[in-house]
């Protein structure tokens, strides 16, 4: 679908003053608030690459729920698993803009230039999420969406990490090492491997291999 835009509220739900129009890192953008991204809710999770005349290229990442699409902008591609890139929170837009192939921005209205959708993805917000931090499940990765804010990186800045390929969720989806010690029982020379701090069977004794093991932990 392209789109022209003919007014500056069209694509727009709120039409306070963005970030984006004059930086995408503004510490005076204020009133922001926390996208509402319910525990469990499935989204389209988009990308729209942006040619903007003020603002310069960058990236337009938005959540679409329903007919709202929550939207963050940067200059950065998508981080690697386990990096993170800052984003930086918008005005809320509409469903239809956020999916659209191609809309056309006219001089003197926000974000003047041309965007691209760049995908589209099926997501999923993760059980333990909270309005200033949850997580976002896709077919292939698990993404963490965390509020930043604060005087050094200004009001509007979020946290996205790419926590890998997706799973299970626990709690805060961090990975630690598990060590793993082997042991032999001295008569059969029977070997089982177990878990640190796990319950050792009866006559077997610890040697001297050990290795570690990634695994979930809940904090």
């Amino acid at each position: 679908m392209r789109l022209t835009v003919a007014s500056a509220k069209i694509g727009l739900i709120s039409t306070q003053r963005s970030g984006l129009f004059f930086s995408l890192r503004n510490p005076t953008l204020s009133n922001l608030t926390s996208p509402m991204l319910p525990p469990n809710e499935e989204i389209l999770f988009t990308r729209q690459l942006h040619e903007a005349k003020r603002a310069g290229r960058h990236y337009d990442i938005r959540f679409v729920v329903g007919d709202k699409a929550y939207s963050f902008a940067t200059k950065k591609d998508m981080p690697e698993p386990g990096k993170a890139i800052l984003l930086y929170e918008q005005p809320v837009h509409t469903r239809s803009y956020a999916l659209s192939e191609r809309v056309e921005i006219p001089e003197g209205h926000y974000g003047a230039g041309v965007t691209t959708l760049d995908f589209v993805r099926k997501a999923k917000i993760g059980e333990h999420s909270t309005p200033t931090q949850m997580t976002i499940n896709t077919k292939d990765s698990r993404y963490l969406l965390k509020k930043v804010g604060g005087e050094e990186y200004g009001e509007s800045s979020w946290l996205f990490k790419n926590l890998g390929k997706s799973g299970k969720e626990n709690k805060y989806l961090e990975k630690v090492a598990t060590r793993i010690h082997q042991y032999e029982h001295p008569e059969t020379k029977h070997k089982k491997w177990v878990a640190e701090g796990k319950v050792v069977p009866y006559g077997y004794i610890k040697t001297e291999v050990n290795f570690y093991k990634r695994k979930k932990n809940v904090t």
